[in-house]
């Protein structure tokens, strides 16, 4: 395909003309930062094998093409059944400053088009970059293709229809972006899946030990009675002299009764006594499982995971590496992230969950950078973090405080940079359009007139901006008149509408230049500039004299049947009766007694460049 990349104005959508609208109407794209009021387009007609079968050319007028935004244009056609579809070439655009661009085939450029089919792949690329992406970036000769499918210059750092940023479209909807981004979604729900099962299986657990703890205290009401038993039998023992074998049975029986602290303390102090070390093992390991299950103290927690590692079986290790894992979402939880990232780093790293937490760890590193100011770093923290929680949003923060603050210190220009980078955060559409009408005050008051018009333009419709740019405007028209450049003062009154005595003015300047034309015998240039003029005496007089003048002009140079067509338009007039019967005798045929209204165009126009407005 080939495109002209220097083109204002790109065709969106064509509509084929229809029973109920006898005209195609051409869907644009206002690429540039200026608004345009008329357009030139060739809509050529193609049957199914893409054969021509019809063409148009058309100039519409007056339009409201708006910077970056869409508008459309109607092209005069009838309905051909043979054509089923249109390709639509725009040759030259009008913009509201009087300048024209026009169309060169020597700049256009070879590119491939980047649309995808509807395929799983297309459903994963607007997953990731949104529904208005058609196809994977793409970078070719000379230019570089957007996600939306629009051909961009290499120079240009932002797409020029989505405004999407070159580095960012590459970097995070590329297909391998892509693919991760939908793979580390499909491991978050897997995650979730997992969590649900351990969830299942806590509670299966809480049960269990809910049973187990109605059987201990069973098993200590069985006991109570062996205890005193025991107490008597022991205070015997100790005074006949067989403490240490006593004091062991004792501590057994305390660790079997669940009084797991007072039999630790018991074994403990028998040091090396046959029997002692391993009863003291079990104590310990028993204290830790208990903790590890039921203790919220991080202290008991970090004591019985050591314990567990040192002492215990593989599922003890497993139980310990749980122990961690859930020491880890206290620290979190309490704000120490680093001592959670380092309890995290020492887990195996297919743990269950482990993704997630670490997430949770790098989400509070990015707050604590983004509470610091460290906009910049903290951005980039939330974007690694993908879609995890509020992590896009949060992302956009770090764009949208800093330019609060651009916009307090009246860094209008930086402000709207960050904040067209996230137009749909907040009010970021809202403070981009303040920013451009700020700038434009700013402007204004320096006596820079232009360019607070070009700002007050990309404000859209923010407080008064539309009597400020009618101010500015009237103003430019009245110095362009008043300068003697009626030319340029026509378009500007033109676009002023029905203001105050624009549309004075505007036929003033129209009747200047048609007057000058006319002395200058550019007859043709003259009857155009008073062609949409409202009907005056002194416009109907002076166009009499021009399409008489021009008729003379045509029938010397043998030019009858035109020559006759301008005569009739000027009815009873009895210099023009005098002529027209002078050539009728010179024509083939005869001359239909009322002509329609329309001017021939024998000649292309020799109009100023300003005229075509």
């Amino acid at each position: 395909m080939k495109i002209d990349l220097t083109c204002p104005a790109e065709v969106l959508q064509i509509q084929l003309p229809a029973e109920e609208n006898r005209n195609i109407v051409l869907f644009l794209f206002n690429l540039a930062e200026r608004r345009i009021v008329s357009c030139e387009a060739t809509v050529r007609l193609l049957d199914l094998e893409g054969e021509e079968v019809g063409r148009a050319v058309h100039r519409a007028r007056a339009l409201d093409g708006r910077p970056h935004t869409a508008f459309s244009m109607t092209v005069p056609q009838e309905k051909n059944a043979a054509a089923s579809r249109a390709e639509a070439t725009v040759d030259k655009v009008w913009f509201d400053d009087n300048d024209v661009w026009r169309r060169d085939p020597s700049r256009e450029k070879e590119y491939t088009d980047n649309r995808l089919p509807v395929s799983p792949a297309l459903s994963a690329l607007r997953f990731a970059a949104g529904e208005g992406a058609v196809g994977f970036p793409s970078q070719q000769d000379g230019l570089w293709v957007c996600v939306c499918g629009r051909p961009n210059s290499d120079k240009q750092l932002f797409c020029s229809r989505c405004r999407r940023q070159k580095e960012a479209v590459f970097a995070q909807c590329s297909r391998e972006a892509v693919e991760t981004l939908v793979y580390r979604r499909e491991r978050q729900l897997d995650l979730k899946t997992r969590s649900a099962r351990e969830d299942t299986a806590r509670l299966q657990h809480l049960r269990e030990q809910e049973y187990n703890q109605q059987q201990v205290r069973r098993e200590r009401v069985r006991h109570l009675l062996t205890s005193l038993a025991a107490a008597l039998l022991l205070f015997a023992v100790t005074f006949f002299g067989i403490f240490p074998g006593l004091r062991l049975w004792s501590g057994t029986l305390s660790m079997n009764g669940g009084r797991l602290e007072e039999a630790e303390a018991v074994l403990t102090e028998l040091g090396s006594f046959p029997g002692a070390e391993s009863a003291l093992r079990e104590c310990r390991l028993r204290i830790a499982r208990r903790d590890a299950l039921e203790s919220g103290d991080t202290d008991k927690l970090s004591a019985a995971a050591s314990v567990l590692r040192t002492l215990g079986s593989d599922d003890d290790r497993s139980l310990a590496d749980r122990t961690d894992f859930r020491r880890a979402g206290i620290l979190l939880d309490r704000g120490d992230t680093d001592g959670a990232g380092s309890l995290l780093s020492s887990l195996p790293a297919d743990y269950p969950g482990l993704e997630e937490e670490n997430n949770a760890v790098a989400y509070r590193l990015a707050e604590n950078k983004k509470g610091k100011k460290l906009y910049a770093s903290a951005r980039l923290a939330f974007l690694a973090l993908g879609s995890y929680g509020d992590a896009k949003k949060q992302a956009d923060a770090c764009l949208y405080e800093p330019a609060l603050h651009l916009i307090e210190s009246q860094d209008y220009d930086a402000a709207a940079s960050l904040l067209e980078q996230i137009p749909d955060y907040e009010d970021s559409a809202e403070l981009i359009r303040k920013c451009r009408y700020l700038k434009g005050s700013v402007l204004e008051r320096a006596g820079r007139s232009s360019d607070a018009k070009a700002a007050y333009l990309l404000s859209g419709n923010y407080e008064d901006t539309a009597e400020k740019i009618a101010s500015i405007t009237r103003a430019e028209a009245d110095s362009a008149k008043e300068s003697g450049n009626y030319a340029a003062a026509m378009a500007l009154y033109a676009s002023l509408g029905s203001a105050g005595d624009a549309e004075d003015q505007y036929l003033e300047c129209a009747l200047t230049l048609a007057e000058q034309a006319y002395r200058d015998k550019n007859h043709q240039q003259a009857a155009e500039l008073l062609r949409d003029a409202p009907e005056t005496e002194a416009t109907a007089k002076l166009l009499s004299g021009i399409r008489l003048a021009w008729a003379e002009e045509l029938a010397a140079d043998g030019q009858y049947e035109e020559a006759a067509a301008l005569l009739s338009l000027l009815g009873d007039d009895p210099d023009g009766q005098k002529l027209l019967k002078q050539i009728q005798t010179k024509l083939p045929t005869p001359v239909p007694a009322e002509m329609p209204e329309e001017t021939p165009a024998p000649v292309e126009s020799t109009a100023p460049q300003g005229a075509e407005q």
